[in-house]
């Protein structure tokens, strides 16, 4: 088991008007029996209490989620300067823990919340650059091998005006 909470402000205040908060959570979960139809493994549940003490559930269920490694909760219709709180808890773990991966987004403001993006992948992802420099690569090895060719022909075709 175990449990971790989040609590997260909404803050309009620099232009937002995004009126919802979505919580996404996904973990890899490992392989289960043939034939199993139920089969989490290490079933981690989501779950969002919101400013009136409402407890929201994933993937429009009223109850926890035992059958994806995928839970969803979207709020509509929230309040500037409200805090919600949500939720991981591990039931039914076969192992002793268990990563995932954990996403909200809705109206925060540059409001410092307890969620830690040190691991950011899109501050890591360099394959924007990877993929340019692939295409200038490509483009200039073909822009190259058709001049090559086009020098070759045009030497060729002066070899045999002098040869003729």
């Amino acid at each position: 088991g175990g449990l971790e909470e989040y609590a997260v402000t909404i803050d309009m205040s620099g232009g937002c008007t995004f009126s919802s908060l979505s919580v996404t959570l996904v973990w890899v979960e490992k392989a289960s029996f043939v034939g199993c139809s139920k089969c989490v493994v290490n079933d981690l549940d989501l779950k969002v209490i919101d400013p009136n003490g409402k407890t929201h559930y994933p993937n429009n269920k009223g109850k926890r989620d035992d059958t994806n490694n995928a839970e969803r909760i979207v709020l509509g219709g929230v309040q500037d300067k409200t805090t919600y709180t949500f939720s991981v808890e591990g039931y039914n773990l076969d192992d002793a823990s268990q990563s995932y991966a954990l996403v909200a987004t809705g109206c925060f403001g540059g409001v410092k919340n307890q969620l830690d993006t040190s691991q950011d992948a899109f501050v890591t992802d360099n394959s924007s650059s990877d993929r340019t420099t692939t295409i200038i690569i490509v483009v200039c090895s073909v822009v190259g091998g058709i001049l090559v060719l086009c020098l070759c022909g045009f030497f060729i075709k002066r070899r045999r005006a002098k040869q003729g």
